[in-house]
């Protein structure tokens, strides 16, 4: 078709206006991308990403909405973020200097609904790389966690510094042990990674791990703090004892706690064991690599080797979590671990209309416990006894007529025969007449009968320790009888070790008789064994323990070592691994609080040289559901722990002699009385008895230091029984003088019938009476003891006993 000469015209004027706003655009547009895809081994990755991190400051604000998808470098496009959720744990593998692993936790996800939340971040290393046969052994760098609240954070750039790795606008975070934990609050996305360090050619493997956010606390936890959990109660050459501490102190939370799943998983390994180097505190860590270990579902490694149950034996009678691990090496040391598994499996997908996590669902790494195995054979550990159930320990044993638990057995129906015998006595004592009536109003038949079965369990079946050992605690016995094997002492040493003859046998004659175990040292019972009998028994019955410094003493009880570090005698359900001074027993420093009813006595024990424990120590016990059903107050309380240390010399006594003593003997009794008070005063009535001393009178012989605690005590006691009593409060105090059996007087080696005549007690010799020298200043340098009851009228120290039933009556 032929145009008209004025359709040609306009024909080319359009075309000359589109020429010319193309070439307008084309002038006034951005420069042109070329858009293609770089594998990922391309240098041009870095290239271009230090090109768009350039280009930012010149992006103006009206390109940068149109280009908003583009403003992080080309690789932080590149990786994949994964989503965190609350309490649900992510595993995955990572190889050594690969890109950081990427995940995401997206505001409000963790389901706690405000908009500034903390949030808990928590990892484990499960595996590492190990090192490559023949080369020189060491271990693997530990990962590095990074974190980040900036909203265009996305995946790390990583990169290598002096002090290791960094990322820009993240915080760094490298694992210990195998642990990282990490709080942030937020009120935007947080973005997390995890970077495996780059490794020399020595190393072949991959890292795995195990990640969790949570809004509760951290999902992996490792226990630093507080003290062992696990305690080492014994061991022989082949095996171990190791038990929790009270899973409970909730009396009426006992029957829920023991129809429970044992909580505790259990990994051991020898302390030159490098399997777990690098992950000592992560919960996965022990269960992929531990070379001994112990778990309900009974596929941990060796499981075989590791017997657990819930008991209920030993002090207390609370819940615990026991472990008996056997086909260990002789003399070799060991660490064990204990663990609280995760309620939640790793990667597990979460159900639609299924209940959620439970509370606290995630794993806890408590601080190992040191144990080791002895070299001899002739000792066998021994547990869940029938008759003896708090015996938990070592004794001596005959690998060549008994097992373990035949051994056991044995010991235990010999003790039960004894105390057959020892409850025909009780039947001449009137236990069921009114309590006027009785041998104590402080003590019943049945406090008697508990005391005396512990101290015939305990004599009965001594606590046994390699004969090879060097331990002060301990003392030789048996020397003149062959080991199982058959093969005796050499004869020079066992001729030199008979001259003392409380080594030529053992204090029981079954055990060389029936057991016959052969020369082994024995941890001596602790002297207040035998002291609880003497005090919780009526005299008819004749029982009587040797005093300190008596030969039948030093080679039959044994005293607590001050430190409290190793087991310096032998009392039931006494671990061997050293517990810290608010846990331990300590008996001049505890207050035992009760709170009695017809049916139930309830105990709480405190570290009075401690002033948080202190404080504590009454609101404990009337928080606890126990006692709270029946009681809203203490309604008498008796005051009466206290330390006594003698330092006569003014010059001797140190400051932190003085501070102590006026901390447990002062400070501790007006923290307590004055806790106790409010109660008292609700209900219009209240006892307050304080012990104090005679030292507040007359200064006593203890010191100063004691004989000022003791008259502030009382000062005390004066002003409040004036303040107290329009209130129906009363407050006395007694003084005691005198008193025996508790260390801090001591005891007479013999017992002052008259001025000039004396009976020795529990000497190995025919005469019974021998005339003595009556010189006092003779007598205080050959028998201080005897000197000091001597200047009594009655010529005897008194008795714990009495002082109870003045506090009585």
């Amino acid at each position: 078709m032929q145009l008209s000469p004025l359709q040609s015209r306009l024909v080319a004027s359009l075309t000359a206006t589109l020429c010319v706003v193309a070439l307008y655009l084309l002038l006034s547009s951005p420069k042109g991308a070329l858009a293609a895809e770089l594998p990922l081994d391309s240098s041009s990755w870095m290239d271009l990403a230090i090109l768009d991190t350039d280009r930012t400051e010149l992006q103006t604000s009206s390109y940068e909405p149109i280009f908003r998808l583009f403003t992080r470098s080309i690789l932080g496009r590149a990786q994949d973020v994964t989503p965190l959720e609350n309490n649900r744990p992510l595993g995955l593998n990572v190889g050594p200097g690969s890109q950081p692993t990427c995940y995401i936790v997206k505001k409000g996800s963790l389901g706690d609904g405000r908009g500034n939340s903390k949030i808990y971040i928590s990892a484990n290393t499960c595996l590492q790389p190990t090192i490559k046969a023949g080369k020189k052994a060491m271990s693997p760098g530990q990962l590095t966690l990074f974190v980040s609240n900036d909203t265009d954070a996305g995946c790390p750039q990583i990169t290598s510094t002096a002090n290791g790795v960094e990322a820009k606008g993240f915080t760094s975070k490298v694992f210990t042990e195998g642990a990282v934990a990490f709080s942030i609050n937020s009120t935007n996305d947080v973005y997390v990674a995890i970077y495996a360090p780059k490794l020399s050619d020595d190393f072949e493997g991959t890292y795995n791990f195990e990640i969790a956010a949570s809004n509760i606390t951290y999902f992996h936890r490792y226990e630093a703090s507080g003290g062992a959990e696990l305690l080492w109660m014994d061991s022989d050459s082949t095996s171990a004892l190791l038990v929790t501490r009270n899973l409970t102190d909730d009396v009426s939370n006992l029957r829920h706690v023991m129809s429970e799943d044992p909580p505790y998983q259990l990994y051991v390994s020898g302390k030159d064991t490098t399997s777990l180097d690098g992950m000592r505190r992560s919960a996965c860590g022990f269960q992929k690599n531990a070379l001994i270990g112990s778990n309900n579902q009974g596929n941990a490694k060796n499981n075989a080797m590791v017997k657990t149950a819930m008991t209920l034996r030993g002090p207390g009678g609370l819940p615990k979590q026991q472990f008996y691990v056997v086909g260990l090496n002789a003399t070799s040391a060991y660490s064990g671990v204990l663990v609280k598994p995760a309620n939640v499996t790793v990667n597990s997908k979460r159900q639609i209309g299924g209940s959620d996590v439970p509370t606290n669902p995630g794993s806890i790494v408590f601080q190992e416990t040191s144990f080791q195995t002895n070299a001899a054979p002739n000792c066998k550990v021994v547990t869940d006894l029938e008759f003896c159930d708090e015996i938990q320990y070592a004794v001596p044993g005959n690998d060549g007529k008994y097992n373990n638990t035949e051994l056991a057995k044995a010991y235990d129906n010999y003790a039960k025969r004894m105390y057959d015998n020892f409850l025909k006595v009780m039947m001449q004592i009137q236990c069921e007449t009114d309590r006027t009536s009785r041998y104590s109003l402080a003590r019943t038949c049945d406090d008697c009968k508990n005391a005396y079965k512990r101290w015939l369990c305990t004599v009965s079946i001594p606590r046994c320790e390699d004969f090879q050992g060097e331990s002060r605690f301990s003392v030789i016995r048996n020397v003149g009888q062959p080991f199982p094997n058959g093969t005796m002492l050499p004869d020079d040493i066992r001729t030199n070790l008979a001259l003392v003859p409380s080594q030529n046998a053992s204090r029981n004659a079954f055990i060389d008789t029936d057991i016959q175990p052969g020369p082994y040292r024995e941890i001596m019972p602790c002297e207040d064994i035998c002291y609880q009998v003497v005090q919780s028994c009526p005299s008819k019955i004749g029982f009587k323990c040797p005093q300190e410094g008596m030969y039948a003493f030093n080679v039959s009880y044994g005293k607590r070592d001050n430190d409290n570090s190793t087991v310096s005698c032998n009392y039931p359900g006494e671990a061997r691994t050293p517990v810290n001074g608010a846990a331990a027993f300590i008996p001049n420093l505890m207050f035992l609080a009760g709170v009695l009813s017809l049916s139930s006595l309830f105990t709480a024990r405190a570290d009075l040289s401690s002033r948080e424990a202190t404080r504590l120590l009454v609101p404990n016990v009337l928080s606890n559901p126990a006692i709270s059903a029946r009681h809203k107050a203490i309604s008498i309380l008796v005051a009466n722990a206290g330390t006594g240390r003698r330092i006569r010399d003014i010059k001797d006594i140190e400051e932190d002699d003085w501070d102590l003593t006026l901390e447990i003997n002062a400070r501790s009794q007006f923290v307590v009385t004055k806790a106790c008070l409010p109660g008292m005063r609700d209900q219009g009535w209240g006892r307050v008895i304080l012990v104090g001393s005679i030292a507040s009178r007359g200064g006593g012989i203890n010191g100063c230091h004691y004989a000022a605690s003791k008259g502030a005590m009382t000062s005390m006691g004066l002003n409040l029984a004036t303040i107290l009593a329009p209130e129906g409060i009363t407050v006395n105090i007694v003084q005691p003088a005198m008193i025996g059996a508790t260390g801090m007087i001591p005891t007479p080696k013999a017992t002052c019938v008259l001025p000039l005549l004396i009976t020795v007690e529990y000497l190995p010799t025919k005469d019974s009476t021998w005339q003595s020298n009556t010189d006092p200043e003779e007598l205080r340098s050959t028998d201080p003891g005897l000197a000091i009851a001597s200047s009594v009228p009655v010529h005897r120290l008194g008795a714990p006993e009495e002082v109870a039933n003045i506090v009585i009556l």
